[in-house]
């Protein structure tokens, strides 16, 4: 009598995983408290917990609460395989490092450097020392004194006559809308529109608020103030605010030159 042998291979439709766990530190084991859960990233933990403990990394391979005698390599560690040596801190932080880009919280240094491609120093920060050699700042407040070796201005480039100015320098003819002021904010400005003929026409400041308002330095502070300014030259203003008004005291340096 003939065996005849058949293998029946049973197919069966796979089943989507579930999401698995996230990577949660390295932390600082004596940064947590006593109760904190450490979780091991197994079958519905959100957590694979990683510490850094004397100098190197442990991870969570059971999970478990921390107590205060529980600590890496401690005797209740060895008993009861709560975590594995991984990598020292120095190898921890150099991956941070070269990585090209990481999102740190919480990490504490001594001394940060950049340096530009060709090598050179650009922003230090040192035992308290801030030193930057270049880039750009916006809207930043500065509290104490500053020391400038040389101050260069911004030369506006708004000119639609509507819209608030971004410079401290205005050139050239048109109307240009001044700040409003906060209270114990003060702000020079410079305006320059150069006579080139009879015909030149002249430069228009107004305030950005219907309240704001100019006063020749010249004039008593108690007199009568304009709305609007108009002039051909050299204007330098000096604004401040006032009540909840900003008053621009200015000075226009009157052209003598002869025109034909």
């Amino acid at each position: 009598m003939t065996v005849i042998t058949r293998t029946i291979n049973f197919i069966r439709k796979a089943v989507k995983g579930e999401k698995g766990s996230v990577l949660r530190g390295p932390q600082l084991w004596n940064t947590c408290s006593n109760g904190y859960r450490f979780e091991a990233g197994g079958e519905g933990e959100e957590w694979k917990d990683v510490v850094l403990y004397n100098g190197n990394s442990y991870s969570c391979i059971k999970t478990h609460v921390k107590t205060a005698d529980n600590y890496p390599g401690s005797a209740a560690d060895l008993n009861n395989h709560y975590w594995r040596l991984g990598q020292s801190i120095e190898l921890i932080i150099a991956h941070i490092i070269l990585a090209q880009y990481q999102m740190v919280e919480n990490l504490g240094v001594r001394t940060i450097e950049m340096k530009d491609k060709d090598g050179n120093v650009v922003f230090r920060a040192k035992d308290g020392d801030l030193v930057c050699k270049g880039g750009i700042f916006q809207n930043v407040s500065v509290s104490g004194d500053v020391s400038v070796g040389r101050l260069r201005y911004k030369e506006n480039t708004v000119t639609d006559g509507t819209s608030v100015i971004n410079g401290s320098f205005i050139m050239g003819w048109g109307t240009y809308v001044l700040p409003h002021l906060k209270d114990g904010e003060s702000m020079r400005i410079v305006a320059f529109n150069p006579i080139i003929t009879r015909n030149s026409l002249p430069t228009v400041l107004k305030g950005e608020q219907a309240e704001d308002l100019f006063m020749p330095a010249s004039f008593n502070f108690s007199l009568a103030r304009e709305k609007t300014i108009e002039f051909n030259g050299w204007c330098e203003l000096i604004g401040t605010n006032h009540i909840g008004h900003t008053i621009w005291v200015y000075n226009i340096v009157e052209n003598n030159q002869k025109l034909e």
